[in-house]
């Protein structure tokens, strides 16, 4: 799954419900003292807008939109729950290529399950305004606004983060990830290759981390090596000890290389502690 169509998919899911919460809400000013603000994302304050011109027929245009994306809430947190492993792995990878957290799972957790709790209560909003506007119920109709004022901001917040988030994602894997998945070798200590077995990290203490390109044919002609043949192979580029080589596949993109080697492999260097998917060792 590439992580940018679990974001994209919520984002369409709702964007109908944005247009008709812009409809009735206008940007007032900027949110300065939040935690996300810090980690690189816009956080916006919307008020009601035209106060006088809320009537029953963006009443119930709100209404019949908030039941639909109620109906699809359990569509959306399937999507995530199927998807979660997959989220973990990228933000890991993020933070492994960029030295920046991406937030992703708690903005999901924290905001996806908020937004979906007012979206019920804000049909509810919606049908007592609806009742006080025909009453002619001024101070409960200015009451019930600034209700919905807060709630619609908290929604319109989760879709801009969501936007946002799928923008940083979008980037991060175009510039990051190739296509389909490479495979590359690395000689590694014995607490190295436990480490990489128990995690699914790539555990070096080295960043980046040096590793090889391991086409089949390098694997075949590795493995073929008499044990003598293969500490001399390695050593003809600094390798002191060749107890485990281990061969992984990720679809993250090197920081480093090719650099040729004078044995004939290709050198690469990750960033150490990127996921990868551990294939054998030899």
């Amino acid at each position: 799954m590439s992580t940018t169509n679990f974001t994209s998919f919520v984002f369409v899911k709702l964007h109908d419900l944005e247009i008709l919460l812009r409809d009735i809400l206008k940007e007032d000013r900027l949110i300065h003292s939040y935690f996300l603000v810090r980690q690189g994302f816009i956080l916006r304050k919307y008020v009601i807008k035209h106060k006088h011109n809320f009537n029953s027929i963006i009443i119930n245009k709100l209404i019949n939109e908030c039941i639909i994306v109620s109906e699809i809430e359990n569509d959306i947190k399937k999507f995530f729950n199927d998807n979660i492993s997959e989220i973990k792995e990228l933000e890991t990878s993020f933070h492994a290529y960029t030295g920046l957290k991406l937030h992703f799972e708690r903005i999901i957790l924290e905001y996806m399950n908020n937004t979906f709790t007012l979206t019920n209560l804000l049909i509810v909003q919606f049908q007592s305004i609806d009742k006080a506007i025909q009453k002619n119920e001024a101070n409960k109709v200015a009451h019930l606004l600034s209700s919905i004022e807060r709630m619609s901001n908290q929604i319109l917040r989760f879709i801009d983060l969501l936007n946002q988030l799928n923008q940083k994602v979008d980037k991060f894997e175009n510039e990051s990830y190739y296509p389909s998945e490479k495979t590359y070798g690395r000689i590694m200590s014995s607490k190295e290759f436990r480490n990489m077995k128990s995690t699914g990290l790539l555990s070096s203490d080295k960043n980046p981390t040096p590793v090889f390109d391991a086409t089949p044919a390098v694997i075949d002609r590795i493995d073929s090596m008499s044990t003598d043949r293969r500490s001399t192979y390695f050593q003809e580029i600094g390798v002191r000890s060749t107890d485990n080589i281990v061969y992984f596949r990720t679809k993250l993109k090197p920081v480093v290389g090719p650099v040729p080697q004078s044995n004939g492999l290709r050198e690469y260097k990750f960033p150490k502690g990127i996921p990868v998917e551990f294939l054998k060792a030899a």
